[in-house]
């Protein structure tokens, strides 16, 4: 919160009580006050058994006591372990990446998630950006311009970053040249359908978001 970087650092602990309660000491301590509490119930309701109580009090209270100190006595005492402490950070890559948003050392475009260095998950991604793209038409035909503008939004957040991954991972200047254009041409379209939303147009909106929905899918086709 105030800027400071934690180590990442997985710390597993194995610690044991060095002593533990089992049932049975718990039962060697309830039982002699149970015994107690009747011989005292005794001795208020019959005054005339004072005399026996007396003897019997003090002998139930050294029973109990040894049988209470010989459970307790065979416990076996625990000694604590070492803390084990292991590093998890290089078992694990990409946006699944457990700790890149907490290491400053690396960019912030990756931290955020945003650069995909496995062209195979930007793939992924980029065809269920292209399927949600369905919502926006569904908001369309509904008039909810809030809700279609933003799921837009949504979609075409990491259709970019994706595109770039996948334009990038193409080999030789001419095809990684014909992918950035293709993705130039299709974000036009998508600033022409948000245009549209915006206005309210019904019409066109149906109309341009047609076109973005062809245009996404070849484009996603061709990686």
């Amino acid at each position: 919160f105030f800027g400071f970087t934690y180590p990442s650092v997985t710390m597993s602990y194995n610690m044991q009580p060095v002593q533990q309660t089992s049932t049975m000491q718990k039962v060697a301590v309830i039982v002699p006050a149970f015994l107690v509490g009747m011989v005292g119930a005794m001795a208020l309701t019959a005054p005339q058994q004072v005399a026996v109580q007396h003897r019997v009090l003090p002998q139930a209270g050294m029973v109990a006591g040894a049988v209470a100190a010989g459970m307790v006595a065979t416990a076996p005492a625990m000694a604590l372990n070492d803390i084990a402490l292991s590093n998890d950070m290089d078992k694990t890559a990409g946006v699944l990446y457990t700790y890149e948003a907490r290491d400053r050392t690396l960019p912030q475009d990756v931290r955020s998630g945003f650069s995909d260095r496995d062209p195979a998950y930007a793939k992924t991604r980029l065809g269920e950006s292209v399927a949600r793209l369905s919502n926006v038409g569904d908001a369309i035909n509904k008039k909810y311009w809030t809700e279609g503008r933003e799921e837009l939004r949504r979609q075409v957040g990491y259709m970019r970053f994706d595109l770039n991954t996948l334009a990038a991972s193409k080999g030789g200047a001419s095809a990684k040249g014909s992918a950035l254009a293709a993705k130039k041409d299709l974000f036009e379209t998508i600033d022409k359908l948000d245009f549209a939303m915006r206005m309210k147009d019904q019409a066109t909106a149906a109309k341009v978001f047609a076109d973005v929905t062809a245009k996404a899918t070849a484009i996603a086709g061709s990686f």
